[in-house]
């Protein structure tokens, strides 16, 4: 057995265990599910650059959800108003200087600044892929500094459901 697999074995047990962890901001759980897997991410696109001859930056995924809680005659009610999946690219301009919590802050940053933008969205506002990709983009530049840089991204599905 490689790393690889037992690491991805580590994974699943954390997923079938995620209803009876009481501590969801566990940082060894965090650790292992998004510090880990981003450096590997990372060592193989710097891998796959070796081979392409080409840059070829780490891609971070992310699952996007939209609500809002509107008050129904006293009521609070939760009401979903969309859903999507994305991806961003960012490139480490210097791997030296850049530390792993700085890594993850930079993506903790562009997702929570993207989440943000979504939930406070106008009544009107049009919850599209043009929006999330503007979205994204804005945060990822503003997210970046001389040490990690946004680079791009992928709105894989971006879906609003109707709400007046």
């Amino acid at each position: 057995m490689d790393i690889s697999y037992l690491y991805e074995m580590v994974l699943m047990e954390l997923e079938e265990e995620q209803s009876r962890i009481t501590n969801k901001t566990d940082a060894d759980v965090k650790f292992l599910q998004t510090t880990v897997s981003n450096s590997m991410d990372e060592y193989y696109a710097a891998e796959r650059s070796l081979y392409a001859r080409k840059q070829i930056d780490p891609e971070y995924a992310v699952s996007i959800n939209a609500s809002r809680k509107e008050d129904v005659y006293g009521d609070e009610v939760v009401v979903e108003l969309a859903e999507g999946y994305y991806s961003f690219t960012y490139h480490i301009l210097d791997a030296d200087k850049l530390t792993v919590a700085e890594r993850d802050k930079f993506l903790e940053d562009v997702v929570s600044e993207v989440q943000k933008r979504v939930d406070n969205a106008d009544r009107g506002q049009k919850l599209d892929e043009a929006f999330l990709k503007k979205t994204i983009d804005e945060a990822g530049k503003a997210a970046g500094n001389a040490y990690i840089e946004y680079t791009g991204c992928t709105i894989d599905y971006m879906e609003q459901y109707e709400w007046d």
